[in-house]
């Protein structure tokens, strides 16, 4: 009885060891199938004194900041553990190798971050991080740039952190309600969310929200494309704008404007099947907008000859990759189609004598007219018709 009791007393206490170990650790999730190669990177950076376990029986101990490599023998997904002390886990400014491999962090671990400056740089397969932010996190510049499928619910308390630069900077898919966000502290919105956009709901929430808060004056804010609704969001914005002296926090703000100031780009078939072009951007007045391609259009019996501002053809004609400035209202593109003309040919059949001539040309549609045998002989046989076969 009393070695049961030993026993179970010790598993319980080599249990919690472990359990309590593996909270300190930061825990990443690579898949190498996302892009060539079986090598993976770390950006470690700052001062540093770490054990990373690459998840394959492998070890490193790493004290010099750099972005280190491991490269597995085989393809396939891989749990890498990093366990110690680390300042910042990004490479800053710049970009590394192998972002695309990195599919989800698990945990921040406890390993003393204050940085994730460029951590998920171009990481376009990243879909999953903690809802629990680190403490002690001061800088989120250039974290999500570029990180193109990132579009994760955090609600972070961000209250520590200092810097956003680029924080979501081309990070495409990214759209979430962050008005929770408390950026008081923030010096640097330059870039912010430049290239990406956020839905009007989403910025309405987060013009709304923010401007409430102990906001720093005098900066630039660059919200993407993002457009707002009428009324509070709007008045919020204009207390963002508005001199300090006035109540207002001084900001530079860009962004797409209020949401009666944007405008689509529609595809029409005009008379085609197939899938419709689609152009998913909003254009300010003035903006550029890139005429796209046919896709899978077709229209049986006529070719496509590009794209018209009218269905008849009588507009501003366009090819794909044209570029024309956006007008101040939403503008539909046809597709123009051009009847292909067809010929009627006559065959003798091995008849002898003068074969029919239909030298008029059809498009689809277009009635025919049969022609009769004419002087068509054939020794042995009568005449019973044409046939199409």
């Amino acid at each position: 009885m009393q070695t049961t009791y030993k026993i179970i007393l010790y598993a319980g206490i080599i249990f919690f060891s472990i359990s309590a170990w593996a909270q300190n650790e930061m825990v990443l999730v690579f898949n190498t199938n996302l892009e060539a190669g079986t090598t993976v990177t770390l950006p470690l950076h700052g001062t540093l004194n770490v054990t990373v376990n690459w998840g394959d029986g492998n070890t490193n101990d790493f004290t010099t900041e750099a972005n280190h490599n491991h490269t597995y023998t085989a393809e396939g997904e891989y749990t890498v553990s990093i366990s110690g002390s680390l300042a910042q886990f990004g490479n800053g400014t710049e970009t590394y190798d192998n972002a695309a491999k990195l599919a989800s962090i698990e945990s921040w671990g406890d390993l003393g971050l204050t940085s994730l400056a460029g951590a998920f740089r171009d990481a376009a397969n990243l879909v999953e991080i903690p809802n629990q932010f680190p403490d002690g996190i001061t800088s989120l510049s250039n974290t999500f740039k570029g990180a193109s499928g990132f579009n994760s619910d955090i609600k972070w308390n961000t209250s520590g952190v200092t810097n956003m630069y680029g924080m979501f900077e081309d990070a495409t898919a990214f759209n979430q309600d962050i008005g929770s966000w408390d950026v008081s502290n923030v010096g640097n919105f330059t870039n912010w969310l430049n290239g990406g956009r956020l839905s009007t709901p989403n910025y309405n929430s987060l013009l709304t929200a923010w401007v409430e808060l102990d906001l720093v004056p005098n900066l630039s804010f660059h919200a993407g494309s993002s457009t707002y609704s009428p009324g509070t969001p709007e008045a919020a914005r204009q207390t963002l704008l508005d001199a300090v002296a006035d109540g207002g926090f001084n900001r530079n703000i860009k962004d797409g404007g209020d949401v009666k100031s944007v405008f689509s780009v529609i595809y029409d078939v005009n008379g085609g099947t197939g899938d419709v072009p689609v152009d998913g951007n909003v254009y300010n007045a003035g903006d550029e907008v890139t005429v796209l391609s046919q896709g899978d259009l077709v229209f049986a019996g006529y070719t496509f000859t590009g794209w018209n501002t009218q269905a008849d053809g009588s507009g501003d004609a366009y090819d794909e990759g044209d570029t024309f400035p956006m007008p101040a209202d939403n503008i539909t593109i046809y597709a123009i189609w051009n009847a292909i003309d067809y010929s009627v040919t006559y065959h003798a059949n091995e008849g002898t004598g003068d074969v029919p001539v239909d030298g008029n040309p059809y498009n689809v549609g277009d009635i025919v007219t049969v022609l009769g045998q004419g002087d068509l002989v054939f020794a042995g046989y009568a005449f019973a018709g044409w046939n199409t076969a």
